[in-house]
């Protein structure tokens, strides 16, 4: 590849063309640059208040959402405090309860134009959750404004330099180390083969006729290409990993949580999640009641009909659980064929009434076996919580009396817990 002369070089096609745009642009870059400049601090500084809005999720929520449960007035009022004192926060309000609301300022007054932001809290707990409470947070976007003005001045001056500056030194690029090496450049590039080594380059192609730059473009953005598409592939092969690994995750935590026979919740789930409803109805002075279920005479349909029959007995029943109650309400299985439900907000008289069409499903119910149908029917005790139940456990504990009390009085009955 021979040397190209320097007296030569403005009948290359590519310093002409560079030349040209030169001599064209620099009229009207100094307004380009400034209008981009402040367009892209204004777009900077507003992304800046979206992301003080954001960070509420990973540095305020939690401990709003704990101050919440706890009803600890004074750490809400701390960690609003704390929202405002953010740059551009001018008010954060929490809403909880039914009738509880909280505002702090930070002095500023709210703008006709503001960013705001709701956040919904949660407290999650197993694999339900809890809405407590809302968060908003405003942003007031005149300082941002203001601060866009006061750099038009300094930007115009700053860039009107730049590009002054620019141009001379694209001008001595051109005559002194563009065109030298353009063409041992393309020559380099027309022999590149895919199993050579690649050292990426860094030039934005021309417009206009062809020249060396666009052999050079066409060949980065071919390469470029190449690697983007393949690089593409690996991360949807992480990402649908990924997607595998947390569906088996969800399912480990499902599985722990769910019995596997009846698919309501087991013993652990069950007091997990009623805990949580008894803490809540005590505070709040909620009524709800308890049901304990045990099928009649199960060991004489395992001796009868084998543990195949007694499983079968088992599904038919939670599946008959599973469709008798709300959503709300909490069904499981906490032993081999005794069975647990809370019914939360819930009067004993309705629950009394819930229980005995639980009895009558169950009773009318038929198994079908390979060997043949069973009929079974349940003993359920009820039991509800008032002032004078100390714990939940006693609750459980007087549901459960009131099931063998109805198994002492004939069975297939439902018996209401009288202290």
């Amino acid at each position: 590849m021979g040397q190209i002369s320097h007296s030569h070089w403005l009948h290359k096609s590519l310093s002409k063309a560079l030349l040209i745009k030169i001599l064209w642009f620099s009229s009207i870059v100094t307004f380009v640059l400034t209008a981009n400049q402040l367009f892209i601090d204004y777009q900077s500084d507003i992304d800046g208040l979206r992301g003080t809005l954001e960070v509420v999720d990973s540095s305020h929520t939690q401990a709003l959402i704990n101050a919440v449960w706890d009803f600890d007035e004074e750490q809400i009022n701390h960690q609003l405090s704390g929202l405002t004192k953010q740059p551009g926060i001018a008010q954060a309000t929490l809403m909880y309860g039914n009738e509880f609301s909280e505002t702090v300022r930070s002095g500023r007054d709210v703008a006709n134009i503001f960013l705001t932001r709701k956040v919904t809290l949660e407290r999650h707990i197993g694999d339900r959750s809890f809405i407590i409470g809302e968060l908003e947070i405003i942003a007031d976007v005149d300082g941002v404004r203001s601060k866009l003005f006061d750099k038009v001045l300094v930007v115009l001056a700053s860039q009107g330099m730049k590009t002054f500056i620019v141009s001379l030194f694209i001008l001595y690029i051109v005559n002194n180390m563009v065109v030298r090496h353009v063409e041992s450049i393309s020559e380099w590039l027309n022999d590149f083969r895919p199993e050579s080594p690649f050292q990426p380059l860094d030039i934005s192609p021309s417009r206009g006729d062809a020249t060396e730059i666009d052999i050079l473009a066409r060949k980065v953005n071919e390469m470029g290409d190449a690697s983007h598409k393949h690089t593409l592939g690996l991360e949807a092969e992480v990402l649908e990993r990924t997607k595998e690994l947390e569906e088996a995750r969800v399912i480990a935590e499902g599985l722990a949580r769910t019995d596997v026979l009846t698919g309501l919740n087991n013993r652990r789930a069950f007091f997990e999640f009623t805990q949580i409803i008894d803490h809540q109805a005590r505070r709040q002075e909620h009524p709800y009641v308890v049901l304990m279920l045990d099928i009649d005479h199960f060991k004489s349909v395992n001796d009868t009909w084998g543990h195949e029959g007694g499983d079968i007995v088992l599904t038919k029943v939670g599946e008959i659980m599973k469709n008798a109650f709300r959503q709300s309400d909490i069904v499981g299985r906490v032993g081999g064929e005794e069975f647990a439900v809370m019914l939360p907000q819930t009067s004993v008289e309705l629950g009394m009434q819930l229980a005995d069409q639980l009895r009558e499903q169950i009773a009318s119910a038929h198994a079908q076996t390979p060997k043949g149908e069973i009929k079974v029917t349940a003993s359920i005790g009820v039991a509800d919580f008032n002032s004078t139940t100390a714990t939940f456990e006693k609750v459980v504990a007087y549901a459960d009396r009131a099931m063998y009390q109805a198994k002492h009085n004939g069975r297939n009955r439902v018996e209401l817990y009288g202290g």
